[in-house]
């Protein structure tokens, strides 16, 4: 809980590392701080009700693995403009206006399982708040091309992170009373979240600089653009799957529909030539409804599998090799799908 009344400077000061220098940085008045503090204090209510519908909304759609919300206390409001207007000296925050200058006041993360899974999720988005801002998605370096045009064709704003942070951002606006505010919604995989979770803890707030650290934040980070990318195969993979299996199952009741038909057509023919005919010709769809199940039931999964090997080395730039040791460990591919490996690289 926080008091109705903003504390002091100097314990406002010790309380946030860097916000005496950035106070005076500013130009802002603590008076005016104060006053925002006070009018914010009885607003967190109704904002945590309405991040709550917000988040129980989201829950709705099925692709929504897990979400959560916050509301911005009173404190990090104050720290948060300070902060704001060092970086955009030109920006105006007062009284009247920070209820839609500061862009997330209430904060609701999605997590999803599968990276394809953005686009569903943006068109729910889309269709049910109103996004005041075009839809940001941070990408680093790394990220499938085919990805950064699904961005593109659906005007999403591209925006590359440094650090390797990954996440869509939607600010949503909502309104109470004639009063604007703007909440936002971060989407991500849980690959993403894991790696964001990892890197705040390591090197938030005091070693976000450190070489060292920073070098095998980055390492981590592209495992877990490995680990999506194996899991949107892995999905792939079990939609050919199922398909195939829907495919293989339609065509063998086709087939027992057949050989029921001929049984029928046997027991009247009683030598019949127009029905022997009929016989031969059930015979010959039987044959051809075999071959179609032959043929799928005949799916090569070690092919795939090295298809995606090679292509996953090649988008992550690095050699094949080291490829299957990051996402595959050794000793757990078999020697037929190392034969397919070479099969598809003697013909590149």
């Amino acid at each position: 809980m926080f008091p109705e009344k903003l504390i002091s400077q100097e314990e406002f000061f010790a309380k946030f590392p860097n916000s005496r220098e950035n106070f005076e940085k500013s130009g802002l008045e603590w008076n005016m701080l104060e006053d925002i503090y006070t009018d914010y204090f009885p607003r967190v209510p109704y904002l945590t009700d309405v991040a709550k519908e917000m988040m129980n909304h989201i829950l709705e759609n099925d692709i929504v693995h897990t979400a959560k919300f916050r509301v911005k206390d009173p404190e990090h409001l104050v720290e948060k403009i300070i902060r704001k207007k060092v970086k955009d000296p030109h920006v105006v925050i007062n009284v009247g206006n920070y209820t839609s200058q500061i862009t997330d006041l209430i904060g609701v993360r999605i997590l999803h399982l599968f990276k394809k899974d953005w686009k569903p999720l943006f068109d729910h988005i889309k269709g049910n708040f109103d996004c005041n801002n075009p839809v940001i998605a941070n990408v680093r370096d790394g990220d499938s091309q085919d990805l950064l045009d699904e961005y593109k064709n659906n005007d999403v704003t591209i925006k590359k992170h440094d650090k390797g942070y990954r996440s869509i951002h939607y600010d949503v606006k909502i309104e109470n009373e004639g009063v604007p505010y703007i909440a936002e919604f971060q989407a991500r995989t849980i690959n993403e979240e894991a790696w964001s979770e990892v890197d705040h803890t390591i090197r938030y707030p005091y070693h976000q600089d450190d070489p060292e650290l920073k070098a095998y934040s980055m390492i981590l980070n592209r495992i877990s653009g490995l680990a999506d990318e194996m899991g949107t195969f892995a999905s792939g993979l079990k939609d050919v799957i199922d398909k195939r299996q829907e495919s293989i199952n339609d065509e063998k009741q086709k087939l027992e529909s057949l050989i029921g038909e001929l049984d029928k057509v046997l027991a009247e023919s009683e030598g019949d030539f127009v029905r022997t005919s009929i016989v031969a010709e059930v015979l010959g769809k039987i044959r051809s409804t075999q071959e179609v199940i032959t043929e799928l039931e005949a799916y090569d999964r070690d092919a795939e599998l090295a298809e995606y090997i090679v292509s996953g080395a090649k988008k992550a730039n690095t050699i094949v090799p080291k490829f299957i040791s990051v996402v595959f460990g050794s000793g757990n591919l078999s020697d037929r799908v190392y034969e397919k490996i070479h099969e598809i690289m003697r013909n590149q």
